[in-house]
């Protein structure tokens, strides 16, 4: 059977549930043998003042834990008589321990006082465990995830939940609210409690007002069977005063089943993801001190211990223990002696082991943050590896930063450089740089056309299909990138071809005018007879059913429409802005909806219906500075840019995002560039080789 209690509407923003499932047979009889949870209770405390005060209070079996904030005047007075009130209260129900807590915020509102609540109960011979709060929250760790449990501010909300051995949960006042980010924080990189109490003591101390804050740890350590415990109806409740304590109960362990808190389910998005690239982040080797020398110091102890036991029972014995007075006497010089040499072994020891951890807890204030950034890089790296490398790069400046600020202290800098090593790897697999000595061979044109000596002045793709144009033959090749099937095309010599364009089926040609020839039925046709538009023209593109020139001499560029009898109308100016455009530098024209012009000075320029268009190159460390050679598609989701100056093929975004650079010194020599995103390759063309580029 399900059971579920909520004791009265939960807030809003608190999206979390827990269910508690009950075994059919029940709860067993008292008298049986009953495995208890040893539970640790720490609590952290501000320096009270008269206008506030905090104070950490538990049953002597934890039963009952809470943070008791007071604000008002006599705070202090206050909050005793609450505490007061709590002890002598009877709480054996969920319902009663509600009640106690209103009766609290009542008597509170009675004294002109503020009330902060942070607490959890168990009723006796239940499994769940019930968490209230009032202008306060509670943390919880469960494996590696940490989430806010329950959050509230003007009302007073409780919810039931299961709790498993291991859990660690932090019970907090508002006052102390500022702190819960870096607790967090702490427990998912697996901070013992004592570390994170001797950071957050200092922090509290200096606060000007720290009387507000309240804090408390529990944690579930380990699981030890008692024998046959009996209930104190009316268990006396205590402050607690120590500051770490253990008591061997949480009470019964919930024997039945039960379902685990669903931290998730608190936690929006953005939170879910952080816990799950905070939960991977490594452990700074301070955590690894605390283990190896805490077990040093200890063995220390010991022997020190040891000695001064034997010396005892020389000294004690009157000579019966060794039988001679002389002999005690040689006994205690050498344990003096051997004191004298642990002594200050262990004070160095000790001494380095705490400043290796101060140096590594004042590390991790700043390189905490800086590797959260780092996991969460590598967390989108593959949907967005834009934002990726920045936020690498951004981490790798942070990292010089913090070299020069722990330029002295040698323990940091050693951590420091080790994180850097691991990034820059990282940012290495990301960069989006790949170099290659050389290119491989993907096709010689010749092989077309046996004995020939062909030299691509122009080239196209669509699909699968690449047209090569040698203007001083008047030859066409056409080239299946997949089966490396080609055929040799004669061009009437009355053309006089200079560059070419594809669609698939027809390849334009602008000549001696404006040509089409039909792949299909192999049948060239006039479109445009030579003219002051076309006759001085560099380049041509079909798109759309428009064909496109580019005019130098007229500083336009013309668009021909479909006209009637398959012929092209006579052709209007498309260009509008021309300002900052030098038309004897335009070395390319490519068009996707949008017209591209690249430059024999590195430059891109983009034209949407004829005005200038925004663009900016974002990400490329070292920008276009010679002749570039570009190319892309409508389709293509790339602008992919040959430099052959500087031996790299630059990919970008058609939003100006740089994504990779590819360098070899066999793209010096290439004139022209195509690119299949559907086969993931480039093709570098250099006079008659295709060479072929892996994307």
């Amino acid at each position: 059977q399900f059971r579920k209690r909520i004791f009265f509407q939960i807030q809003p923003q608190v999206c979390f549930t827990c269910i508690l499932i009950r075994s059919v047979t029940g709860i067993a009889s008292i008298g049986q043998n009953w495995f208890y949870m040893k539970v640790a209770l720490t609590p952290v405390l501000g320096l009270p003042e008269y206008s506030g005060w905090s104070q950490v209070f538990h049953s002597p079996q934890k039963r009952v834990v809470c943070v008791v904030t007071v604000v008002g005047s006599d705070a202090a007075n206050v909050g005793l008589e609450l505490l007061e009130t709590l002890q002598n209260s009877s709480l054996e129900t969920a319902a009663e321990f509600h009640q106690v807590l209103e009766l609290l915020l009542k008597r509170a509102e009675e004294k002109d006082s503020n009330l902060q609540l942070s607490c959890s109960f168990r009723e006796r011979e239940k499994e769940a465990v019930i968490f209230a709060t009032y202008h306060s929250l509670v943390l919880l760790k469960r494996d590696q995830k940490v989430g806010v449990l329950l959050q509230s501010q003007d009302k007073l909300t409780l919810i039931e939940g299961s709790i498993s051995l291991g859990d660690r949960v932090v019970l907090l006042s508002n006052g102390a609210s500022a702190f819960a980010q870096e607790i967090e924080q702490k427990l998912k990189f697996g901070y013992d409690t004592d570390s994170i109490v001797t950071s957050l003591i200092p922090q509290i101390h200096r606060l000007e007002n720290s009387s507000l804050c309240g804090i408390a740890f529990l944690q579930i350590d380990q699981r030890e069977e008692v024998k046959e415990e009996k209930f104190d109806p009316k268990p006396k409740l205590k402050i607690s005063d120590d500051e770490s304590e253990e008591d061997d109960s949480f009470d019964k362990l919930f024997n039945l089943e039960t379902k685990d808190l669903e931290i998730d389910g608190n936690l929006d998005k953005s939170e879910k993801n952080k816990i799950n690239f905070l939960a991977k982040l490594p452990k700074f080797k301070s955590q690894k001190l605390l283990s190896v020398f805490g077990l040093l110091v200890r063995l220390i102890k010991r022997l020190i211990y040891f000695v001064l036991d034997s010396l005892k029972k020389l000294v004690s014995k009157d000579g019966a223990y060794l039988g001679q007075e002389e002999r005690k006497k040689k006994i205690i010089r050498v344990a003096l002696l051997v004191l004298l040499v642990v002594v200050p072994i262990s004070g160095f020891f000790v001494i380095n082991w705490q400043n290796k951890k101060t140096q590594s807890r004042d590390l991790d204030e700043y390189m905490l943050p800086l590797l959260e950034r780092v996991e969460s890089a590598k967390q989108v790296v593959q949907d967005d590896p834009i934002q990726a490398r920045s936020d690498i790069e951004i981490s790798l400046e942070e990292i010089e930063v913090l070299k020069k600020k722990f330029e002295s202290k040698k323990y940091a800098q050693k951590i420091i450089l080790e994180e850097e090593g691991k990034i820059k790897v990282f940012f290495e697999e990301i960069s989006g740089k790949e170099e290659f000595s050389e290119l491989v061979t993907f096709f010689d044109l010749r092989l077309i056309d046996a004995g020939s000596d062909f030299i691509s002045n122009s080239v196209d793709l669509f699909g699968d299909t690449a047209v090569f144009l040698d203007k001083d033959k008047n030859d066409l090749l056409t080239l299946n990138l997949e089966s490396k099937e080609g055929k040799k095309i004669d061009l009437a010599e009355e053309l006089k071809p200079r560059v070419i364009s594809f669609d698939g089926e027809d390849i334009f040609i602008l000549g001696s005018g404006i040509f089409s020839y039909d792949l299909n039925s192999d049948e060239s046709r006039n479109l445009r007879d030579e003219g002051d538009s076309n006759r001085e023209a560099k380049f041509i593109n079909y798109f759309a059913d428009f064909v496109y020139v580019f005019n130098v001499s007229k500083r336009n560029i013309y668009r021909y429409s479909p006209g009637e009898n398959a012929n092209y109308s006579d052709p209007i100016g498309w260009l509008k802005d021309k300002q900052g455009l030098d038309f004897e530098t335009v070395n390319g024209m490519q068009i996707d909806g949008d017209v591209w012009l690249s430059t024999n000075v590195g430059e891109i320029k983009r034209y949407v219906r004829g005005n200038i268009g925004e663009f900016e190159i974002r990400g490329l460390k070292e920008a276009f500075s010679s002749s570039i050679y570009l190319f892309t598609k409508e389709g293509l989701e790339n602008l992919y840019v040959l430099e052959p100056e500087k031996n790299r093929l630059v990919v970008i975004t058609k939003d100006g995002d740089f994504v990779k650079e590819i360098k070899s010194s066999t793209l010096a020599s290439a004139t022209m560039i195509i690119v299949s995103e559907a086969r993931a390759k480039a093709y570098a063309v250099s006079g008659s080789l295709l060479y072929e580029i892996e994307l």
